[in-house]
């Protein structure tokens, strides 16, 4: 088992998941309340025990969820069997495993992108995230924010311009705003709400 993937099964296995409501995000929510009638296929990038993934089959979407921790995918597949929900649900990185399909409507990130500590591993992870998408298929990441008070806890932050800079060549921003992550955390972490566009 390679260093990255043990690093999140041990999270799982302790319990370390703030990030993890059991909740669909949100944002995300928000999202699809405008989508058109036409269901296609999703990406859920880092889908962890499945909320948003289960959530967006429930709204009649084909969904495929990927993770690197075998411990949440399982979590995930319960709760789908449990559910009578259907999920392809992948164990792999996202920078270096392949994954099928190029024709996602959508691509979910909810704090993948910025873990990425070098600007090549952002630049990668943004040209895979375009090459599954369809044709102008939207990506919505949510992202750590550089904004955030000196000394908050939370997860890696980019800034703004950082966030632009490594996405643009690849997509149209069609919104970057602050704001709060619904976590289990006592306070709620500062993230970028990014939607963007496929050019």
């Amino acid at each position: 088992m390679n260093e990255l993937r043990q690093k999140w099964e041990d999270r799982y296995a302790r319990g370390e998941t703030p990030w993890n409501t059991g909740r669909p995000d949100p944002h995300l929510v928000q999202l699809i309340s405008s989508w058109p009638p036409h269901r296609g296929a999703v990406l859920d990038i880092g889908c962890g025990t499945g909320s948003d993934a289960l959530w967006l089959a429930r709204q009649g979407f084909q969904v495929t969820g990927l993770d690197i921790a075998g411990q949440a995918l399982d979590t995930a597949r319960e709760r789908a069997r449990q559910a009578g929900l259907t999920l392809i649900l992948l164990q792999g990185d996202f920078l270096r495993d392949p994954i099928p399909g190029n024709d996602y409507e959508l691509v979910f990130d909810r704090g993948c992108l910025h873990s990425c500590r070098t600007p090549e591993s952002r630049h990668l992870f943004v040209q895979r995230a375009a090459a599954l998408l369809a044709e102008r298929g939207l990506w919505l990441c949510l992202a750590g924010n550089a904004d955030a008070p000196a000394g908050e806890s939370g997860p890696p932050r980019l800034r703004a311009e950082e966030l632009a800079q490594v996405v643009e060549p690849h997509f149209e921003i069609l919104e970057l705003k602050a704001v709060q992550l619904e976590t289990e955390l006592a306070i709620s972490p500062l993230f970028w709400r990014c939607l963007m566009r496929k050019r």
